[in-house]
């Protein structure tokens, strides 16, 4: 009896064990479940905000490009002029370091990769730091290869990790401090090397300073402290290039200094990188119509391209944008999604099924630039899609039909 008693209780023990075990799986489940939940929320979270941060940003990038096109001589209003760039600039970069990190995240960005010179990305990248650079009176040092340095690349991302660092060199260095650049191969590899002698950084958070929303205490208080998403931007699109990157400091006060390691491609092609410029208008302006629910954005748009030599109308809903389209018959129609009454996706579809909207240029512009949305407007019948705010010197060579510029 006393064997049976002890069987039973062991059995007892093993079914309990069991449920025991199955309850810590099963809730074990529920909050991988939840986790995932929020990453899906963040993500919309992340998306939804960018596409909400672009909407104010698109006038205020065209108001810029009008200014640029007058000849200002008040010296308080082209430092203003400068100001305001500057600003949005940032705020620009803000909301597409948002955006690249979510879609890091969800494994939903792909690299362009081509061969390229090192020395023309560093070159541009530079070029697009400088005013922030120039604003805090900065010296900068700049020491590069004589000879080409061939990676296998996508120059865009390239462009912007070596952006990202200069830019954080320039934040957190003191007025009049200096920031080094300078490139080297070592091996196999290239390394790129940003350094200042700005706020530095404590041993201990030399790793941590990567991770996503990373602040330093002691860059909290700094006005263009940013949101820590650039240094996790950089160290994804390193990995994802096949490198790294790393941080170096003596400490707090003592400067600071990135290394991006990246593989050298064997291919000793030398490909032509694409000059950046805007584009003069055409001899013949081309009539344009303009739909967008933000008046501010449509009529500021419709000014610079006006000043460009474009004949161009505006409409601020679905309905009448496309009467609008009917009536004028248009060679390009710019047109925003999230309309109040119908979204751009139905427009442009009934376009299409016009005869006279067959051949005309569709724009897709909006604040939704994720693939998917890219992907929906081209089957909606877009021939190109744009992100709010507009990259004006793109559109500029639509508008011109100058050779070679992509459509998507």
């Amino acid at each position: 009896m006393l064997v049976v008693a002890e069987r039973h209780q062991y059995e007892l023990e093993l079914l309990g064990a069991r449920r025991n075990a199955e309850q810590a799986l099963e809730a074990r489940s529920e909050a991988e479940n939840a986790l995932r939940e929020v990453n899906r929320r963040k993500d919309e979270f992340l998306a939804t905000l960018a596409h909400e941060l672009r909407n104010p940003l698109a006038p205020m990038r065209n108001v810029l490009e009008m200014l640029s096109l007058k000849e200002l001589v008040d010296p308080q209003i082209i430092w203003g002029r400068e100001v305001f760039e500057r600003q949005v600039r940032h705020m620009t970069r803000l909301v597409d370091d948002l955006l690249e990190m979510s879609r890091i995240t969800q494994g939903k960005l792909e690299l362009r990769r081509e061969n390229i010179d090192l020395v023309s990305v560093l070159t541009g990248a530079v070029e697009n730091s400088r005013p922030l650079v120039l604003a805090a009176s900065h010296e900068l040092t700049i020491a590069i290869p004589g000879e080409p340095v061939m990676l296998d690349a996508d120059p865009t991302r390239l462009s912007q990790m070596i952006q990202n660092l200069l830019d954080n060199a320039a934040k957190f260095t003191p007025p009049g401090g200096k920031i080094w650049l300078s490139a080297n191969r070592e091996g196999a590899d290239v390394a790129i090397r940003i350094r200042d002698s700005g706020i530095g950084i404590p041993q201990g958070s030399l790793e941590t300073v990567f991770e996503m929303f990373s602040q330093l205490e002691n860059a909290i208080d700094r006005t263009q402290g940013g949101l820590g998403i650039g240094l996790a931007l950089v160290r994804a699109l390193a990995r994802l290039h096949g490198g790294s990157v790393a941080a170096r400091s003596d400490g707090i006060g003592k400067g600071s200094e990135f290394v991006i390691r990246l593989p050298v491609s064997e291919e000793e092609r030398i490909v032509a990188s694409k000059p950046r410029r805007l584009p003069p208008a055409s001899g013949r302006g081309r009539s344009v119509l303009i739909v967008d629910d933000n008046k501010d954005a449509a009529i500021s748009l419709s000014m610079v391209l006006e000043m460009e030599g474009h004949r161009v109308h505006v409409a601020f809903d679905g309905t009448s944008g496309f009467e609008a389209a009917r009536d004028s018959r248009p060679e390009v129609i710019i047109l925003d999604i999230g309309l109040p009454d119908i979204n751009g996706y139905e427009i442009a579809r009934r376009i299409r099924k016009e005869p006279w909207g067959v051949h005309v240029d569709l724009i897709a512009l909006t604040g939704w630039g994720q693939e998917k949305d890219q992907q929906d407007a081209q089957a909606a019948g877009f021939d190109h899609h744009f992100t709010k705010p507009a990259d004006l010197e793109r559109l500029a060579r639509l508008l011109n039909k100058e050779q070679g510029e992509e459509t998507w």
